[in-house]
């Protein structure tokens, strides 16, 4: 399973993630939360948090839970989908994914994105190519 130490390095590692910080990683098998703080990098005009910004944290929050199940290695999206529900202007934000399905070749996910109101502002649904 991979490790919070592991899930941390992902974010180092990542050429366009690795100026994110993220403040916490809680994960379990098929679950993986992470919290960023709402930096000045991450909004757009009107001080809130840009969509390109949500969907790449929802992308990588999916993954990482993907890779928290039993003998996954790698991932690679295929599909993500999100209905965004209110602007997100107050931080930390909260990035939640569930692994929902996993086969052979494919993991399904659902991820939840909580700001620092704890008020639900986006939900996403996605599909991720298993390395195994």
């Amino acid at each position: 399973m991979l490790s919070v130490e592991d899930a941390y390095r992902i974010f180092q590692l990542d050429g366009f993630l690795k100026d994110i910080a993220v403040s916490s990683i809680r994960l379990s098998t098929g679950y993986a939360e992470i919290e960023v703080p709402l930096e000045p990098n991450l909004l757009r005009v009107g001080e809130i948090m840009n969509g390109g910004a949500i969907m790449a944290l929802g992308d990588a929050v999916g993954g990482i839970s993907v890779m928290t199940n039993e003998g996954v290695q790698n991932e690679f999206t295929v599909n993500l989908n999100a209905n965004f529900l209110k602007q997100i202007s107050t931080g930390p934000v909260k990035f939640i994914s569930r692994t929902d399905r996993i086969g052979g070749k494919l993991a399904f996910c659902s991820i939840e994105v909580v700001d620092g109101n704890r008020e639900l502002c986006a939900t996403m649904i996605g599909s991720w190519y298993i390395v195994r």
